[in-house]
């Protein structure tokens, strides 16, 4: 089983068990593992497994990620999770395929969102080998024209991120330094520095749509105090009803581990429910189907269950009236950083993961309709 202990050097979860045989293996240990500790026997864990699948289609993974093998969850509460097949026909309904660019590409998300005024961290430019441009209309399709750009930020923290990333891959930040032959970018993970021309040619010259550059973007004290290392953001999760306005139907706090300049649950990081009533943050877990719980960071021991977030009324109607002006999209995950100001949007997913959703206890099944 997956287990931090505060104090324990960073790393990330082990491999998901990804083959059929491997995955079923999986389950059943862990069903084995639920009965020992008292929850529901193994027979009433298999039944229930079964059922949901064959009636509702919800898969054992989810079972495990959400706890439905704890005694004291209705078998209400359980059916109103979502399966994967009727999740994709819900998304098809909610948000048609012909919009789904607008949030899936990162420049015309960006720019909507900039052009319509909410806050979101400040656009610097794109660079790529083709079409780059800096905010100003100036070229930035080469290494030499991206040294001339970073020497207007010199001492500044950069973003620079995927075209179509998701889960926080390929997310890069870095601070602008001057060096003895020009500019150099210092990663903000901790690796050397290295100079422009190296920067350009491992990461962008070989990507058709290059990366987006943003201002890297300060968090609030209380936010950063989860994790140093780490933006940690709220996915705030709304629908918005056929012709009707946005609203909330539940919300996150992801907290990435030490060391890691991403809170996705896939590079390690952790998952709370928070209060929408009251922005409390709960119980995190590790999003995964061991379903391991911390009250406290698992490697630093600051505390995660009971902190009251800042902002957080400010930070719902940010993600509704977002949600609300992208045409076409009535269901989305909103990625939102709070810094010392107020909330910030990072990006919107228009197809959030069922398994983030599930393991925070976030019931669908009244909410999306195919």
């Amino acid at each position: 089983m997956y287990t931090l202990t505060p104090g324990s050097s960073p790393q990330v979860p082990p491999r998901e068990p990804v083959g059929r045989w491997e995955r079923l293996r999986a389950i059943h240990a862990l069903t084995r593992q639920r009965a020992r500790e008292g929850q529901l026997g193994v027979l009433r864990q298999l039944y229930e497994m079964v059922r949901l699948k064959l009636v509702h289609d919800i898969p054992a993974v989810h079972y495990h990620c959400a706890g439905m093998w704890r005694r004291d969850m209705p078998w209400e509460d359980k059916v109103g999770y979502v399966g994967g097949r009727q999740y994709v026909r819900a998304l098809a309904a909610a948000n048609p395929l012909p919009y789904r660019k607008l949030s899936q590409h990162k420049l015309p998300e960006k720019a909507l969102l900039t052009l319509l005024g909410f806050p979101t961290p400040r656009f610097l430019g794109v660079v790529r080998r083709v079409g780059g441009r800096t905010a100003s209309g100036a070229p930035l399709t080469t290494a030499a024209e991206l040294e001339r750009f970073l020497a207007e930020h010199v001492g500044e923290r950069l973003s620079f991120k995927l075209m179509e990333g998701h889960g926080g891959h390929g997310f890069l930040a870095a601070r602008v330094e001057r060096g003895p032959d020009g500019c150099m970018l210092a990663p903000l993970a901790g690796e050397a520095p290295m100079s422009v021309e190296r920067f350009f040619a491992e990461h962008v010259e070989r990507l058709p749509n290059g990366r987006l550059i943003e201002a890297y973007l300060d968090q609030h004290p209380t936010y950063a105090a989860f994790n140093e290392s780490s933006v940690n953001t709220l996915r705030i999760v709304a629908y918005a009803p056929p012709d009707g306005r946005a609203r909330v139907v539940g919300a996150y706090l992801r907290i990435g581990h030490a060391g890691s300049l991403v809170d996705n649950r896939t590079s390690g990081g952790i998952v709370a429910a928070v209060d929408q009533a009251t922005g409390v943050v709960g119980v995190a877990t590790d999003g995964a189907m061991t379903r391991e719980l911390y009250r406290v960071h698992p490697d630093t021991g600051r505390p995660i269950e009971g902190v009251r977030l800042p902002f957080w009324a400010e930070s719902l109607a940010l993600a509704e009236a977002a949600l609300d002006a992208f045409p076409k999209m009535r269901f989305a995950g909103l990625d939102v950083a709070v810094t010392p100001d107020g909330p910030s949007i990072i990006e919107i997913n228009n197809y959030p993961g069922i398994e983030g959703l599930s393991s925070v206890n976030i019931r669908l099944a009244t909410v999306l309709r195919p």
